[in-house]
């Protein structure tokens, strides 16, 4: 953020990311008739939500909004050239119209009212609404320490996945929280000690899991892992796991049609059908990634976001496909209520937290170019659905 001295006829206010204890602190270096009207308890804490500002009503007013990296800056000592990635920064730009230092300085406190002492502003000149958290890393770095450490725990967990069911574990703990479990017969073979066909297929469904995210990590993954987050998302994906083998042996949600032969699972087209999507999703997931890895390796394509292949049929369709082969797998070991569920969760997340800053990334990134792929590919996650 810089002053309307700094910014000469232009000025210009960083609004994203910029929290409100960061605000408040230039407010109070350089605007001393604004900082005795500061709410405490929105300008002392040290952190705060980032900001993006609806800019329709900003027309009036003759002020543009666009990315920082687009905007013309008047002075090389600028604040706005230190320290933020530019294409993760938006810029409020008052055009050359409002020229005088008063237009400045009105505006400016305009701003700082509308986000700091709300009760001040005037209702409705700007519209703010919290942006959604990225958990993902955007910087692209390799940490060897991280992914041997995420490659380490998710090739556990389908270990443990399987000890879960086979040595009786799940079993165990659905009885000690005083609910019934689902006879040992069901689950194992009583005579060779392997897991019952739909057993089988609920702890190959965990293995399919870490499988795809192990060959993630090693050849599509460009953005650094750092340890934290290979155990963060480690565990995380183990619990959703967990959860599915706990549920399945629980016998008020257990599937199991009782002791069975392989060849009975093609009598049962509900469980093909969860074999058929959980298949289906997590395919999706990885080829479409696959073949975004591919287009960016190619020297000529540098520069150009990518919406061929699976992605040309939505433009982040390997999140369709996590949703999918996530709930198929719940499906298959809980019911079509634990199923739809984890679906209803991922999918929300993905449509409300993990599309919107990822399209906002990759508008900061790209610009024209990706308004263009999202005027081409409308769909958001699965096509002719969302």
């Amino acid at each position: 953020m810089e002053t309307p001295e700094a910014a000469g006829q232009r000025f210009l206010a960083a609004v994203d990311p910029c929290s409100n204890h960061q605000i408040a602190k230039i407010i109070k270096e350089n605007f001393s008739d604004l900082a005795s009207r500061l709410h405490e308890q929105v300008a002392v804490p040290n952190t705060g939500s980032r900001f993006m500002v609806d800019t329709s009503p900003m027309k009036i007013l003759g002020i543009s909004f666009k990315p920082l990296k687009d905007s013309v800056i008047d002075t090389v000592s600028s604040v706005l050239e230190r320290g933020w990635p530019a294409q993760q920064r938006l810029c409020l730009t008052v055009l050359r119209k409002l020229s005088s230092p008063k237009a400045h300085a009105l505006v400016f406190k305009m701003i700082c009212l509308t986000y700091l002492v709300p009760a001040l502003a005037h209702p409705g000149t700007f519209r703010l609404r919290t942006m959604p958290r990225d958990n993902v890393s955007r910087v692209k770095k390799t940490n060897t320490i991280g992914i041997l450490t995420f490659i380490g725990l998710r090739a556990a967990d389908s270990v443990f996945q399987y000890a879960l069911l086979q040595r009786g574990w799940a079993s165990s703990l659905i009885e000690r929280l005083g609910a019934t479990a689902v006879s040992r017969e069901m689950i194992v073979h009583v005579s060779t000690g392997q897991l019952q066909p739909q057993y089988a297929i609920i702890a190959f469904m965990a293995l399919g899991s870490s499988v795809k995210q192990i060959l993630n990590i090693l050849l599509v993954l460009e953005q650094e892992m750092s340890p934290s987050s290979a155990v963060i998302i480690a565990f995380f994906n183990t619990l959703c796991n967990t959860l599915n083998t706990v549920l399945s042996v629980w016998a008020v949600t257990s599937q199991a049609p009782g002791p069975d032969s392989f060849f009975g699972i093609f009598r049962r087209p509900f469980l093909l059908a969860g074999i058929g999507f959980y298949s289906a999703g997590i395919l999706i997931e990885a080829v479409s990634e696959l073949q975004r890895t591919a287009f960016k390796k190619d020297p000529n394509n540098k520069g150009k976001p990518y919406a061929g292949g699976l992605f040309s049929a939505a433009r982040h369709i390997n999140y369709g496909g996590y949703t999918i082969w996530r709930a198929s797998y719940a499906y298959t070991s809980a019911g079509w209520l634990w199923g739809l569920g984890v679906f209803s969760w991922f999918f929300y997340d993905f449509a409300a937290r993990g599309v919107p800053v990822l399209d906002q990334y990759l508008l900061g990134r790209y610009g024209k170019k990706w308004e263009s792929i999202k005027t081409r590919v409308p769909y958001r996650l699965i096509p002719w659905v969302y």
